[in-house]
């Protein structure tokens, strides 16, 4: 992307970030090894919490949203393709599984 397609955009703590002016967000890929990840791993993994602890209070908290669906339940299951949402940032789940390298 070159610096024209690309609009000034402030999230909900106020920083500045950059978004497609198409409305099409690049999302943030996380890979995984297996088939599924528990959410709460998916969050440390993604870095968008510190430790297992933090996940824990942000999913019970309803803080999280799972494809667009407020998720409480820390060990919920995440599958390829899954949308994560957490503290205004969002990310994809990615599976290796099956590649052929």
């Amino acid at each position: 992307l070159i610096r024209s397609q690309l609009q000034p955009v402030y999230n909900y703590f106020g920083r500045l970030r950059y978004s497609r002016k198409d409305g099409i967000f690049d999302m943030k890929e996380v890979w995984i090894q297996d088939e599924f990840i528990k959410l709460g791993q998916a969050l440390k993994l993604a870095g968008l919490a510190g430790s297992g602890v933090d996940a824990k209070i942000a999913v019970q908290d309803g803080l999280v949203r799972l494809n667009g669906v407020v998720e409480t339940r820390r060990r919920k299951k995440v599958f390829n393709n899954d949308q994560v949402s957490y503290n205004g940032e969002s990310f994809v789940i990615k599976t290796k599984k099956g590649i052929k390298l």
